[in-house]
C-alpha cells in the first residue's frame, strides 16, 4: 500500500525543486498539458494510488529517489482480533469439513491481509478456499499410484500444521519427479496439477493459479484452438464465481486466463471476445477495490475490442462494449472528480441505445436506460439545477415501463431505488415537498422486495436512503414525525451495514444519524436537547474512526465539521 498523501508531497517538492509548472509535468507524464488538475489531485493525495506506469513517470522526471518511495509503501497490517473473528465465523465450516484449526488460521490469515477493509471479502475468500481443499482430498487418489498417494498424504499433513509453504514446496516436489517419468504417468500428472490449482487457492497465490490452470490444458489440449475454447470456459468458472460470491482472488485468477487467452487470440472474433472477458473482469475487480487502476485499464481494454468489433459490421457486439464501458467510465467519474469521464459515460451508454432499441433489444434497453440513469445521478452533483437529475428520474421512470413487480422484483426494486435517489436529490435542491414525498414512496417500493431476510445489504442500503428522504422532509416541514422516522431508518440500515462488512457505508450512516440526532436538538423540548446531542456525538464519533487524510479526505472534513458544531452546541447549552 502506498501512503497516497505522503507521495503528494513527495511530487509537489521535487516539482518544486526542478520548477515546474503543473501543466508541464502533465504533460511530460501524461502526453496533455491540460491534466494539470491530475497533478493537482495526485499531490493533494485525492487521486487514490496511481497506475505503477504514472507513478515511475513522475518518478523518472522529477528524480524521486526509488528509496522515498519505498518508505512511503507498507504492507497491510492486520491485527489479531480480526483474524480472530475472521476464524470463528468458519469455525463450523472448518468442523464440518474435518479441516484442522492449524490450517483455517493460515488461511485465515492470508485473506485478512488481501481485504484488510472488506471483512465480507476476505470471510467469503477463506470459506471459498476450504471448500476447494475439502473438495480436493475427497478425491480418490488411484490415479497417482501408491507412493505418490503416500507423498500427497505428506502434502496434506503439512497443510494440516499450518505449513502451507512447506505443503506448497513438497507438491511441486511430486510434480517434478512425475514429470521426468514416462507416458504411462501423463495422468497422473494432470491430476497433480489439479491439485497444485487447489493448493494456489489455499496460499492465494494467483500467479499458480494461473500458471497451473494453462499447464493442465496445454497438456490436455495441444491444439490451440481447443485450448483457446478450454480456457474461455475455465475463464468462466473464475470470473462468475467471483462475482456471485465476492470473491477477488477468483476474479484476479479470471484476469490472468483472459489475458492469456487474448495472447493466444487470433482473428478479430476471437480477439474481441478475449478482450471482453479481461476488461468485463478488470471492471468487475476495480469496482470493489479503492483507487482506479484497474478501472482505467479496463476501459483501456474496451476501447481496444472497438478496434476489432465495428458498429456496422458487429453492432449489437459494439454495443455491449459500450455499455460496459460506460459503466465503467461511471465508476471512473465518481472517484477522479469532475464530469470529464461522466460525461464520456453518459456518450458511451447513449451510443448503445442507437442500437438497444426498446422494439429489437427490451431487456438490453432497459438495462442501459438504469445504467443512464445512475450516471446522469452523478452528473447531478456537478450542477446547480435539477437538469441532470431530472433526466435521472426520466431513466429510471423508462426502465419500470418494462420491468415489474411480479416479473422482474430485484432489477424493478433497484430502478426504484435509484428513482428515490434522484428524486430526493431534487427534492433537497427545491422548495416544497412534493420530490420528497415521492423519493419516500419510491423507497418503500423499493423494500418490498428488498427484504433484510433475502437481500441484507441491498435492504440497509435502502433504509440508509429513505432515512435520508424522511430526514430532508423533517426539515422542511420541521416534522418531529419524519425525523424520528429518519433515525429508526438509519439505525435499522446499521443492522447490515456494519464496520466490519461496509465500513465506509458504516461510516456514511453514522453520520446521516449524527445530523439527523443535531437537527432534533434544535428543535426538541429543552430536556431531550442534551440526549439528542450525546446520540449526535457518539454517531459521529463512530464515522471518525473510520475515516482517513488518505482515503477519504472530504468525509473527515464533514465528519470533523459537523462534530465541531455539535460540541459548540453543548458548550452553549451548558
Amino acid at each position: 500500500m502506498l501512503d497516497v498523501i505522503g507521495f503528494g508531497n513527495l511530487v509537489k517538492s521535487y516539482r518544486g525543486r526542478k520548477r515546474l509548472t503543473q501543466a508541464t509535468l502533465a504533460l511530460d507524464v501524461f502526453g496533455d498539458e491540460n491534466r494539470k488538475g491530475d497533478i493537482s489531485r495526485i499531490e493533494n493525495g485525492k487521486a487514490g494510488t496511481p497506475q505503477e506506469a504514472t507513478l515511475q513517470k513522475l518518478k523518472a522526471k522529477l528524480d524521486i529517489p526509488q528509496d522515498a518511495i519505498d518508505a512511503l509503501r507498507s504492507e497491510a497490517v492486520v491485527n489479531d482480533a480480526y483474524v480472530d473473528a475472521l476464524r470463528a465465523r468458519v469455525f463450523n465450516l472448518a468442523d464440518s469439513l474435518h479441516l484442522t484449526q492449524e490450517l483455517v488460521t493460515q488461511v485465515a490469515r492470508r485473506n485478512a491481509i488481501a481485504s484488510h477493509d472488506n471483512f465480507d471479502a476476505a470471510l467469503a475468500g477463506i470459506e471459498e478456499a476450504l471448500r476447494v481443499t475439502a473438495a480436493d482430498r475427497a478425491k480418490p487418489l488411484s490415479n497417482y499410484g501408491e507412493a505418490i498417494d503416500q507423498m500427497i498424504a505428506q502434502v496434506n499433513a503439512l497443510n494440516d500444521t499450518g505449513d502451507l509453504a512447506g505443503g506448497t514446496k513438497a507438491l511441486d516436489a511430486i510434480l517434478a519427479a512425475q514429470k521426468n517419468k514416462s507416458a504411462e504417468a501423463e495422468q497422473g500428472v494432470t491430476s497433480l496439477l489439479r491439485k497444485r490449482v487447489a493448493q494456489a487457492v489455499l496460499e492465494r497465490s494467483v500467479p499458480d493459479a494461473v500458471t497451473f490452470t494453462l499447464e493442465r490444458l496445454a497438456r490436455e489440449m495441444p491444439d490451440r484452438r481447443e485450448r483457446f475454447a478450454a480456457l474461455r470456459a475455465e475463464f468462466m468458472v473464475w470470473y462468475e464465481r467471483g462475482r456471485d460470491k465476492g470473491l477477488n482472488f477468483d476474479l484476479e485468477v479470471a484476469i490472468g486466463l483472459a489475458k492469456i487467452q487474448l495472447s493466444i487470440a487470433r482473428g478479430p472474433d476471437e480477439r474481441g471476445n478475449a478482450g471482453l472477458e479481461v476488461a468485463i473482469a478488470l471492471s468487475t475487480l476495480g469496482e470493489r477495490e479503492i483507487g482506479t487502476r484497474r478501472l482505467n485499464e479496463a476501459v483501456q481494454a474496451f476501447e481496444t475490442v472497438l478496434q476489432d468489433w465495428k458498429r456496422d459490421k458487429n453492432p449489437y457486439d459494439w454495443a455491449l462494449v459500450k455499455m460496459n464501458m460506460g459503466n465503467t467510465l461511471k465508476i471512473l467519474g465518481e472517484r477522479q472528480g469532475g464530469t470529464t469521464f461522466l460525461e464520456a459515460a453518459v456518450d458511451a451508454i447513449q451510443s448503445a441505445l442507437e442500437v438497444w432499441t426498446r422494439e429489437t433489444r427490451p431487456r438490453d434497453w432497459a438495462y442501459a436506460q438504469l445504467n443512464l440513469g445512475a450516471t446522469f445521478q452523478v452528473l447531478g452533483e456537478h450542477e446547480n439545477g435539477t437538469s441532470m437529475l431530472s433526466a435521472a428520474v426520466r431513466a429510471n421512470q423508462a426502465a419500470l415501463t418494462l420491468w415489474t413487480q411480479e416479473h422482474d422484483p430485484q432489477l424493478w426494486a433497484k430502478a426504484q431505488n435509484n428513482l428515490g435517489n434522484a428524486l430526493c436529490a431534487i427534492g433537497e435542491r427545491e422548495s416544497g415537498t412534493t420530490h420528497l414525498r415521492e423519493a419516500v414512496r419510491a423507497f418503500e417500493l423499493a423494500l418490498t422486495v428488498r427484504t433484510r431476510e433475502r437481500f441484507g445489504l441491498d435492504w440497509g442500503i435502502t433504509q440508509n436512503n429513505l432515512g435520508k428522504a424522511l430526514s430532508l422532509l423533517g426539515q422542511q416541514e420541521n416534522g418531529h414525525a419524519n425525523m424520528m422516522a429518519a433515525i429508526h431508518a438509519f439505525e435499522s440500515a446499521l443492522l447490515e451495514r456494519t464496520r466490519n462488512r461496509v465500513p465506509l457505508e458504516y461510516a456514511m450512516t453514522h453520520c446521516n444519524l449524527a445530523n439527523a440526532h443535531f437537527l432534533l436538538s434544535q428543535t426538541d423540548d429543552f430536556a431531550k436537547q442534551k440526549q439528542h446531542l450525546l446520540s449526535s456525538l457518539s454517531h459521529v464519533d463512530n464515522a471518525l474512526e473510520v475515516y482517513t487524510p488518505q482515503q477519504t479526505p472530504l468525509q473527515l472534513a464533514q465528519a470533523e465539521r459537523l462534530r465541531d458544531q455539535v460540541m459548540a452546541a453543548l458548550a452553549a447549552r451548558e
